[in-house]
């Protein structure tokens, strides 16, 4: 074998015991609370992320499940994601886990994903339960990660409960509306009373 290609498999195959060690069995609990790898030196990166978190629905009842899918251009190694509301808190849970990933439960049960091993994959798929009433906006929030020191943090656009829902335009409450009526009687009445003092005098 040439040299140079033999330096190449070395480092290939240390590079591999290095990501293997770094994800032997999923996050830990630890990590509960920030979603994020606990390696020495490792900071989220700055720029845009590559990861696209595409959402069934983006409004939530308490009966239906959203399915949340993960996809990349480029695979990943390792994540970390719960539900959280706009205040942090974590809500709702998980369920249909995909290959090689485990569900933890940090603060209610299995409310965070995990993978389970260093396995590479580009796009995954899992269900998550919304809570058993309206917080308002739920974001999927977490980390996922390309290396040991290479990751980004996370977060899907807002899936709102029935209580922030818009209303449609033209809505309106019975209360406005009985007003509306009620105005436009007065009007018709006054008009008409006008017309028969018109007609009285011109027969006077």
């Amino acid at each position: 074998m040439h040299p140079k290609r033999q330096v190449l498999h070395v480092l290939a195959a240390l590079l591999l015991v290095t990501v293997v060690s770094s994800f032997p069995s999923g996050a830990p609990l630890s990590a509960c609370g920030h979603l994020m790898p606990i390696h020495e030196d490792a900071v989220a990166e700055e720029s845009a992320s590559p990861f696209l978190i595409l959402l069934s629905s983006t409004n939530y009842t308490t009966q239906e499940p959203i399915t949340v899918t993960v996809t990349s251009g480029e695979p990943y190694l390792a994540f970390m994601l719960q539900g959280r509301t706009r205040d942090n808190s974590p809500v709702g849970r998980f369920s249909v886990a995909p290959p090689v990933s485990k569900f933890l439960s940090c603060y209610g049960a299995n409310d965070t994903l995990s993978h389970a091993a260093a396995y590479g994959r580009t796009a995954m798929e899992v269900t998550w339960h919304p809570p058993t009433e309206d917080v308002g906006d739920v974001f999927i929030t977490g980390s996922i990660a390309r290396t040991k020191y290479i990751f980004w943090a996370v977060e899907s656009e807002a899936i709102k409960g029935k209580d922030t829902y818009v209303q449609p335009s033209g809505g309106g409450n019975g209360a406005n509306t009985l007003s509306s009526s009620s105005n436009v009687a007065v009007t018709v009445l006054s008009l008409l009373l006008l017309s028969m003092r018109h007609f009285i005098k011109l027969r006077c």
